[in-house]
């Protein structure tokens, strides 16, 4: 959540190590706040609350860590809470808004300004996720019909129902359907008689409410937007996203993605033991099982590996180069697919390059890992085994890391969601399976 700066210092939170230490928090921006309030301990943190008291700004609730906005919100109050919300944009009201418990969102709803309450129960309205809920309610406008000097006069009659920051103004139809836009730099450089008409840009791009926020990022991406109406069923203009809203989109499925590929929901930095192993344990779980299959494999070569000891050191090898390299091609298929810049008609094209690229890599690899082993353990046919079983075990690992992910989305499925468990998998028991078979033959 980012909610537009107030007041800027250039004081940089102290090192408050000690919780009988407290800085001047009133002289903070309230991200800065954030950012000293997150980086103490429990102790510390509520110390710093109950002796700052109404020195602590309640802006910063828009910069914190969605675990600790509650247990912040809990000491402040209510009325404290509802004012700082009342004096935020609407959609990092909504924001914050979110991560409060349920019971304290109806004790803040009676303190809320009518207005503030309103764009709340607005943006709820629409799945989370989407444009209608990451989007402000509040948004310059202005008629087609006027001219630059209506639109200034408005603007400053009406300031207090703008937006904190605005770059450019939406012009909508009689209907209040979105036809074009004009950024502020044009209101500022024409004559008060020159119609908005001849000022707007008609390329625009309309996104309705119930788009995802991904395929909204892409957008902007895409055509290099600093902001984008959004749009109702009949294309009646109900707010419009902001650049800012999608650094945070950016950042937060990044975040997102990173902790999908290990099976986590959160990253779990504030939140509570239980939380963070209740997280983390199903998935741990999922790769116990997965790796009793490549166990089994192990097992079931357990002859070969008594009679050639060796055998048993180069496993970890083979086992660690596959799941690189498959990682290398999972990250790459995720982030295209996120992106969207891998699309349906290029999955079979991206497949081949990610097997080439780690078939070449094996051959490389082959010729290390293979002379090293004949070298070390004075055997060059034990050489070759490794050779050919670092070849093959990176053609599945470039195989399994472009090929799950585009599965996954195929199927309906997260294409983020735990990938590694299953690429990792798919190359230990083919690196295990091509080494101990191909020793068997070879030796026995």
């Amino acid at each position: 959540m980012t909610a537009s700066p107030t007041q800027h210092s250039d004081n940089s939170p102290p090192d408050n190590s000690g919780a009988d230490s407290l800085p001047d928090i009133a002289a903070l921006h309230p991200g800065e706040l954030a950012q000293l309030y997150q980086s103490l301990d429990d102790d510390q943190r509520r110390v710093l609350l109950r002796e700052s008291g109404a020195q602590f700004n309640a802006a910063a609730l828009a910069w914190l860590d969605e675990s600790l906005v509650q247990e912040v919100a809990e000491t402040l109050g209510a009325a404290k809470v509802a004012r700082a919300l009342s004096e935020m944009d609407s959609d990092d009201a909504l924001a914050v808004f979110e991560d409060l418990a349920e019971d304290f969102r109806d004790r803040l709803f009676v303190w809320l300004s009518p207005a503030t309450r309103g764009h709340i129960r607005r943006g709820l309205q629409f799945a989370e996720g989407t444009a209608g809920r990451i989007m402000q309610s509040e948004v310059p406008v202005a008629p087609q019909t006027w001219n630059v000097g209506q639109t200034i006069d408005w603007m400053r009659s009406f300031r207090k129902d703008l937006p904190t920051d605005f770059y450019e103004l939406i012009v909508v139809d009689p209907r209040y359907h979105p036809v074009g836009r004009i950024p502020l730099s044009r209101i500022l450089k024409n004559r008060r008689a020159t119609p908005l008409t001849e000022l707007t840009e008609t390329r625009i791009h309309p996104i309705a409410a119930d788009t995802s926020q991904e395929a909204v990022a892409n957008l902007f991406k895409r055509y290099a937007l600093v902001s984008a109406p959004v749009v109702d069923g009949d294309g009646r203009l109900l707010g419009a996203v902001t650049a800012d809203d999608i650094f945070e989109v950016i950042e937060e499925e990044l975040q997102q993605d990173l902790l999908k590929l290990v099976g986590l929901r959160d990253a779990g930095l504030f939140g509570g033991l239980s939380r963070s192993m209740g997280s983390r344990l199903p998935w741990l779980a999922v790769n116990f099982l997965t790796v009793l299959l490549a166990a089994a494999v192990i097992d079931a070569f357990s002859g070969t590996i008594e009679r050639y000891v060796a055998l048993a050191a180069l496993l970890p090898v083979v086992a660690s180069i596959g799941g690189n390299a498959g990682t290398q091609s999972l990250a790459v298929a995720v982030r295209g697919l996120a992106t969207e810049t891998l699309e349906r008609g290029q999955h079979g094209r991206f497949l081949r390059r990610e097997i080439l690229i780690s078939f070449a890599n094996g051959v490389v690899m082959a010729v290390l890992a293979g002379g090293l082993a004949g070298f070390w353990f004075d055997e060059p046919r034990l050489g070759l085994v490794v050779g050919v079983a670092m070849v093959a075990n990176l053609f599945v690992a470039g195989l399994a890391g472009g090929l799950v992910p585009i599965v996954l989305q195929r199927i309906g499925a997260d294409p983020a969601v735990s990938a590694s468990v299953f690429v990792t998998t798919a190359t230990d028991i083919a690196g295990f399976f091509v080494l101990l078979g191909l020793a068997s033959v070879v030796f026995l």
